[in-house]
C-alpha cells in the first residue's frame, strides 16, 4: 500500500521534473525574467538570463553594472522608461542591446517591463521578461542590407521592378521603376491593359505578348516611354490551375545606346 508520504514525494518529484522541463524550454527559447528593486538599486535575474555569462554569474546585479552592459544608444531610451515606471507605475517595451560574455559582441533583447509593488520609499518595483532576439535582429539587419544593395544595383543598372496582384487589385513599384518610366504607374495602367505610360506606337506590341494569353510564362519586349526613352520590359506571369493570370512580376531597364544601334 502506498503511504501518504510516498504520494507527496511523487508529487514533489513530478513538480520538480516539470519545473526543470519548463526552465529548459525557457533557456532554449532565450526567455527569462527579472526584478528591479529601486530601493536597493539592484536587479535580480532568473538563471536563464545568466547562462550567457557562465554558471558562476550572481543573480543579484547592481543597477550600475547592468547599465554598463547596455549599448549607450539604447540606455538613452531605457533609462527614462525605467524612471517613469518606478515613479509613476505603468509598463513599457523596447528592443535593446547588451554586451555578451566576450565583451566584444552584442546580444539583441526584447524587454517587456511593468511596475510591481510599491516600496517603502514610494517607488515601484519593476519586473519584466526578456527575450533573446539576436537571430531575428541579425536577419532584419541583413534584409535591410540586401534591400540597400538591391537599390544601389537597380540605380546602377538604370532599372526598376514591379509586382502586379490581380487578386487584391494592387500594384507595387520600386522608386526606380517610376523614375525610369518618368511618372507614377498605377494598377489600372497594367491590369486593364491601358499601358498609357508607354509611347502610343508601342502599346500594341506589349498587348500582343504571348505571356498574357497563357502561351508562355515569361516574355520581354522593347518599347518607348512617353518621353521617348527606350526600355526593355521583362515579364513573368503567375497563373492559377485554370491558367487564369493571378499577377505578374517584372523588371524594366533602360536600353543602352549601344544596343539601340545594333541591327
Amino acid at each position: 500500500m502506498t503511504s501518504v508520504n510516498d504520494g507527496r514525494e511523487d508529487l514533489i518529484a513530478t513538480a520538480d521534473e516539470a519545473r526543470r522541463a519548463r526552465d529548459a524550454m525557457l533557456r532554449d527559447a532565450g526567455i527569462g525574467g527579472w526584478l528591479y528593486d529601486p530601493d536597493a538599486d539592484h536587479y535580480v535575474f532568473s538563471p536563464e538570463l545568466l547562462d550567457e555569462y557562465g554558471a558562476g554569474a550572481p543573480p543579484i546585479v547592481p543597477r550600475a553594472v547592468v547599465d554598463s552592459l547596455v549599448h549607450p544608444q539604447d540606455l538613452i531610451v531605457e533609462r527614462p522608461m525605467r524612471e517613469r515606471i518606478i515613479r509613476e507605475g505603468g509598463h513599457g517595451e523596447l528592443d535593446m542591446r547588451m554586451r555578451d560574455a566576450s565583451g566584444k559582441g552584442w546580444r539583441h533583447l526584447r524587454v517587456m517591463m511593468r511596475a510591481g509593488r510599491q516600496r517603502p520609499s514610494g517607488l515601484y518595483e519593476m519586473y519584466g521578461v526578456t527575450l533573446l532576439i539576436t537571430d531575428l535582429a541579425e536577419a532584419r539587419d541583413q534584409a535591410k542590407e540586401s534591400t540597400e544593395r538591391l537599390r544601389v544595383a537597380l540605380n546602377a543598372a538604370d532599372a526598376g521592378v514591379f509586382e502586379l496582384n490581380t487578386i487584391d487589385r494592387s500594384l507595387w513599384t520600386s522608386p526606380e521603376f517610376d523614375r525610369v518610366m518618368g511618372r507614377a504607374v498605377h494598377y489600372e495602367d497594367l491590369a486593364d491593359g491601358d499601358w498609357s505610360f508607354l509611347h502610343p506606337e508601342d502599346i500594341d506590341s506589349v498587348r500582343r505578348l504571348d505571356a498574357w494569353r497563357g502561351e508562355a510564362g515569361s516574355a520581354s519586349v522593347d518599347v518607348r516611354t512617353l518621353a521617348g526613352r527606350w526600355v526593355r520590359i521583362y515579364l513573368d506571369i503567375t497563373r492559377d490551375q485554370f491558367s487564369n493570370p493571378l499577377g505578374a512580376v517584372g523588371l524594366v531597364q533602360v536600353l543602352p545606346v549601344v544596343l539601340l544601334a545594333l541591327p
